[in-house]
């Protein structure tokens, strides 16, 4: 389910133009989503510049949803700093750009407990980076699952579009002779979002209920 996510995360992501590639690196206490953006990482010695997103779940003290930075890190001495900041209204950096300026040119040390040493982690050393994390824990994958297709329900994705991102993410992902189970498991989480009915399927309700109920703001 996790593989899955990824690729619905790609899917969308592809749904609006000149969306970047971004990888989920880790999640805060504050539930602010942490990405980087691999293809935009340029090495020069022990320092490496990256694009980076933060996304949110409720905006900022400006208003945005999510933030765009432009970040250099200093590998060996563990530290990095800002080059260009920019906010949009939007998750994901969609949408137009509501703010654009540059950022400070203090280096800051990174601390080893917090998401931004795992970013450095990540773009430092690829390697050594933990694997990526599902948010919530305990559920295999499905509460996140549905929290990203609720997501997308409240952006105004249709739930046509939903469903033909999921049939692509689980024939990228599911093993063959696990793909129609997986599919129809899938598909009827997307209707439960959307919707409210399992369609038949009990196991979407059971996921939506026991992990997401508490979490999840729907509107």
């Amino acid at each position: 389910m996790k593989k899955i996510i990824m690729h619905l995360f790609l899917c969308f992501s592809a749904l609006s133009a000149g969306a970047a590639d971004w990888r989920f690196i880790e999640e805060n206490e504050s539930r602010v989503r942490y990405y980087i953006d691999d293809s935009t990482i340029q090495p020069n010695r022990s320092m490496r510049r990256v694009w980076m997103l933060l996304d949110r779940k409720t905006p900022d003290t400006y208003g945005d949803l999510s933030t765009r930075i432009f970040t250099e890190f200093d590998c060996e001495q563990k530290k990095h700093r800002l080059l260009q900041v920019e906010g949009f209204k939007r998750n994901m950096a969609n949408g137009a750009m509501s703010s654009s300026e540059a950022g400070g040119v203090e280096w800051r040390y990174i601390s080893p407990a917090t998401v931004i040493n795992e970013v450095l982690v990540a773009v430092c050393n690829p390697s050594k980076a933990k694997p990526n994390k599902t948010p919530l824990n305990g559920c295999k994958g499905e509460a996140d699952f549905i929290q990203s297709i609720v997501d997308q329900r409240q952006k105004g994705t249709s739930q046509e579009s939903a469903l033909r991102a999921v049939e692509y993410a689980v024939k990228q992902t599911a093993k063959p002779d696990e793909y129609q189970l997986e599919l129809t498991k899938a598909k009827n989480m997307v209707v439960y979002s959307y919707i409210g009915s399992s369609a038949g399927d009990e196991s979407a309700k059971i996921w939506f209920d026991a992990c997401t109920k508490a979490s999840l703001r729907m509107q």
